[in-house]
């Protein structure tokens, strides 16, 4: 009678326990869904804001910034180099977003395999901008992307002191010494890189090939 009185309260509390995994997973999924619906919706509006701003000025070079942006974060790369083109004609020195401008056609001009462009621009950035660890971060991976290893080590290394808490400068710099065949201080730096991003998907496929070779 107690064994079966015994089964049934274990049972009863499995079953408790499962409904309250599967509940907090909902939940999860429900706030991750709702803060991508809303960093989207908050995008569109600041699209429309701009796209309205526009008509009425065309001029207003802050708004082509956003507009910009926009078309870049929908992969809408003709209607942002419009926008780049625009604003490089028009802005004058008080234009303060220049290089932000100037990074998004570096962007631009790497995926299109301009590489020689990109670096141009890129170089420009870090010359007036020293501390912009994104533009050196790019800068890197356009050398890496051309074979100029010891250039891009030089770059991210810049950007690895300007970006603390990324673990993209650590995991380019273990990408170039696996290339080289350096594969246990390219693995040191990945594990690195992992304690800093325990997510970043392209440390863990490196750091998977090497432990599997």
């Amino acid at each position: 009678m107690n064994k079966s009185i015994s089964k049934k309260m274990s049972l009863a509390i499995i079953t408790f326990i499962i409904l309250v995994v599967v509940s907090s997973g909902l939940l999860i999924l429900k706030i991750v869904l709702w803060n991508d619906y809303d960093v989207t919706t908050y995008y569109e509006k600041d699209y429309r804001k701009s796209m309205e701003t526009i008509k009425k000025d065309p001029n207003d070079l802050q708004a082509r910034l956003s507009l910009l942006e926009g078309f870049y974060r929908k992969n809408q790369f003709e209607d942002a180099e419009v926008q780049i083109e625009y604003i490089v004609e028009n802005a004058d020195e008080q234009f303060p977003h220049l290089n932000k401008v100037k990074y998004y056609r570096a962007l631009l001009n790497a995926k299109k395999g301009d590489f020689d462009k990109a670096i141009e621009d890129f170089s420009e950035i870090v010359k007036t901008d020293v501390t912009n660890g994104d533009a050196w971060l790019s800068l890197g991976h356009v050398y890496y992307s051309i074979g100029e290893y010891e250039r891009s080590i030089e770059a991210v290394s810049v950007a690895e002191e300007l970006l603390k808490t990324s673990a993209e400068p650590i995991y380019l710099k273990s990408l170039i010494l696996f290339v080289n065949g350096e594969f246990d201080t390219s693995q040191i730096l990945l594990e690195r890189a992992l304690s800093i991003d325990p997510l970043h998907l392209n440390s863990q496929e490196l750091l998977s090939r090497i432990v599997e070779r």
